[in-house]
């Protein structure tokens, strides 16, 4: 990574939760936030570093790390 390639623009989406009290990651939802972005022609996101992963379960940072993230990659992330 160099300095040049941190130009240009780092989206920083809000992640969609599903109403309710578990307040459980919408993942579905998140993806089509990625997709829109990335249909924008922004390719770099940034998704809210330590404030984030502090607010998830463990199991929401498993699937994520496992299932999402791989997912959305190419459409922005």
């Amino acid at each position: 990574m160099t300095p040049d390639s941190l130009g240009g623009v780092f989206a920083v989406p809000p992640l969609a939760r599903k109403p309710g009290t578990t307040r459980a990651i919408d993942f579905e939802q998140n993806s089509r936030i990625v997709r829109s972005i990335a249909k924008g022609g922004v390719t770099r996101l940034i998704y809210g570093g330590n404030a984030f992963l502090y607010h998830l379960t463990l199991a929401e940072y498993e699937r994520s790390s496992k299932c999402w993230l791989p997912e959305i990659e190419g459409h922005g992330a």
